[in-house]
């Protein structure tokens, strides 16, 4: 599975400390998650997100509950795959696996 805050360091490029709200579910489908609309809402208010601003704990909560009802985009975490190898090469530990 790809590192929830690995995708989370990667969209909070100004280091800000948190995500925008719309930021999210592209985020949640670069970590190999197709979600319905409804799926990303339920998620939020298990993750309590009451404000626009999500910190990367709420994003970890988001991921986790996703990966619970989400069935996995395989088409696009292989295309996220082939942009990193192609962009960052073979030996980058962008994809961990979590057990």
């Amino acid at each position: 599975m790809v590192d929830s805050k690995k995708i989370f360091d990667e969209f909070d490029s100004d280091k800000r400390g948190y995500l925008n709200r719309k930021e999210i579910p592209d985020a949640v489908r670069c970590c190999g998650l197709n979600p319905s609309e409804e799926d990303i809402l339920k998620a939020f208010r298990v993750a309590n997100c009451t404000t626009t601003k999500v910190q990367e704990s709420q994003f970890q909560l988001i991921v986790k509950e996703l990966r619970k009802t989400s069935l996995p985009d395989e088409n696009r975490l292989s295309k996220v795959k082939i942009f990193h190898f192609r962009n960052f090469g073979k030996n980058a530990d962008y994809f961990e696996t979590e057990e």
